[in-house]
């Protein structure tokens, strides 16, 4: 059914509300980790990692997603990228996702 215009807007869910870091992917994916770095400015950004084992050296491959995505749009290529050998890095822009 549709809101009534007279009605009020429902209210935004507050931070305490919102889901914890061990909640939210990667949370439980082997090999994936999540860093938040914080910026200059004081902004924090969320970073997805995958570093292949056994390999410290390994070349980097970074994923940039584009306009309304996140990082979890590159989850089938962590896995297939990291199985090749390589370290995967793929951050949450600015604007997007957390």
């Amino acid at each position: 059914t549709a809101r009534p215009p007279d009605a009020p807007l429902p209210a935004a869910t507050p931070r305490a509300a919102r889901l914890a870091a061990d909640a939210v992917w990667p949370a439980g994916v082997a090999g994936l980790t999540a860093h938040r770095l914080v910026l200059d400015g004081g902004e924090a950004v969320r970073v997805v990692d995958r570093a292949p084992a056994g390999a410290p050296g390994a070349p980097t491959v970074l994923l940039v997603h584009g306009w309304a995505c996140l990082a979890y749009a590159w989850r089938f290529q962590f896995a297939a990228l990291g199985d090749a050998g390589y370290r995967v890095v793929a951050p949450d822009l600015r604007g997007h996702g957390f």
